[in-house]
């Protein structure tokens, strides 16, 4: 146990050491608050209390950065109506979703009211003796009353275009999220990024019938799985949890892609892409049911009573 403190305050060392000279601030220098929240819709496994977040950033122009994001002290505000939340991707081999927040939910569209929970075949809104779903907007909220990170850092960080990944660290598990692309725009939306995949099978298909070579296959196996990420904020709107089942299973197809082009394995990604096929139509067909579902109205300012004298 010794052993494993000192080699965690080193890492941490390490990581502050590395974004020391990322976070400096000259005066006058426009600065941006990094934001990270754990979104979670079932019951928690494990404690974030302990948890440390590190965000990996690579720019277009420049070098990767390895940044500290330490632990809030007191709760966030609550998300203002309407503006959408950060970019939401899945924590990989957990439950759990990631937020990243850069203050940039102005230039997003604007969020419609949470959606009602889809009936069962009955007209009920749950499966008997199961709970109800948490809406996302409950869970943007406990999330905000948990365990979240911050750092102020200079804006010019995110005025190109950028990857990103944000690293949890718990006890001696260490967690990364997918891939975060910004600066994120209208043609990010989950349906868009849908369409994008379908094509991108598409044309993995068409090549591998060619007997296409690494460098034809490799881009668009690469460009499958970033599209497959900025789904997963519909996977974590959809309380059922249908859509993210079915975004998941082609994550993995889309990883065994990837493997094959690497081997040059034609035949292998063709097979991939065709079982991909299907659970894509899924996919798209609970993102168009989860437009058309009724929408939750806003609840009614109460009216003041008149004072009786």
């Amino acid at each position: 146990m010794k052993h494993f403190t000192s080699a965690l305050a080193i890492l941490v060392a390490a990581s502050v050491s590395d974004a020391r000279p990322v976070v400096q601030e000259t005066p006058g220098t426009e600065t941006r608050e990094v934001r990270i929240f754990v979104l979670n819709r079932s019951t928690p496994d494990r404690s974030f209390k302990d948890a440390a977040a590190v965000l990996t950033l690579t720019r277009k122009s420049g070098r990767g950065q390895t940044i500290l994001i330490p632990r809030a002290l007191q709760e966030a505000p609550a998300p203002p109506e309407g503006v959408a939340p950060g970019m939401i991707r899945g924590l990989i081999s957990t439950p759990y979703f990631i937020e990243m927040d850069l203050g940039d939910g102005a230039a997003a569209p604007r969020r419609e009211p949470a959606a009602k929970p889809a009936p069962t075949p009955d007209g009920d809104t749950k499966a008997e003796g199961a709970p109800a779903p948490l809406s996302a907007d409950d869970v943007l909220r406990l999330a905000r009353k948990g365990t979240w990170f911050t750092r102020t850092v200079p804006a010019s960080l995110f005025s190109e275009p950028f990857t990103a990944t944000v690293t949890i660290r718990i006890d001696t598990l260490t967690f990364t999220s997918e891939e975060f692309q910004g600066p994120r725009s209208a043609h990010d939306a989950p349906d868009d990024a849908a369409a994008r995949v379908d094509e991108t099978l598409q044309n993995l298909r068409n090549r591998a019938e060619e007997s296409a070579k690494f460098m034809d296959l490799k881009p668009a196996a690469d460009r499958l799985i970033r599209d497959l990420s900025k789904i997963a904020p519909a996977g974590f709107e959809d309380g059922s949890g249908e859509v993210e089942r079915n975004r998941q299973w082609c994550l993995a197809l889309a990883r065994a892609i990837e493997d094959a082009t690497d081997y040059g394995n034609s035949a292998r990604v063709q097979e991939l892409s065709l079982q991909c096929a299907p659970r894509m139509k899924e996919v798209r067909t609970l993102l168009e049911q989860m437009k058309k579902r009724e929408p939750v109205p806003t609840p009614a300012t109460p009216e003041t009573p008149p004072t009786v004298k």
